[in-house]
């Protein structure tokens, strides 16, 4: 078995339609919030006309008020995912996506443990 056993984050139709990439972490479904850091960070790459948005909640399915932050970083061209958990324990940061076009609500793309 490899040292490190790989696994992926739960996606959605959504994800491969939008052609949507992870760029950060890679080959894992688990987020670390690493000792002295608050935070945990997905990098994603999509196309110019997608816009995503994030939400953490914890094992009781809580939204995390102010627990997450989505912004396009213009300098790497990608999608910056950052989650901030309240308190220890397993909690789900999701990510949202929709073209900039569709008028209708963000769908779920891809989901990660935190």
């Amino acid at each position: 078995m490899p040292k490190n056993p790989i696994s992926f984050p739960k996606t959605w139709k959504n994800f491969f339609d939008l052609n949507m990439e992870v760029v950060s972490p890679k080959d894992t479904h688990l987020i670390k919030v690493h000792n002295r850091q608050t935070d945990a960070e997905v990098l994603i790459r999509a196309p110019d006309d997608v816009e995503l948005l994030g939400s953490l909640t914890n094992t009781r399915e809580e939204n995390v008020e102010g627990g997450h932050q989505v912004f396009y970083d213009r300098h790497k061209s990608l999608w910056r995912c950052k989650f901030a958990p309240n308190c220890d324990g397993m909690f789900d940061a999701q990510i949202f996506a929709k073209k900039k076009a569709d008028k209708g609500q963000y769908t779920s793309a891809v989901k990660f443990k935190v």
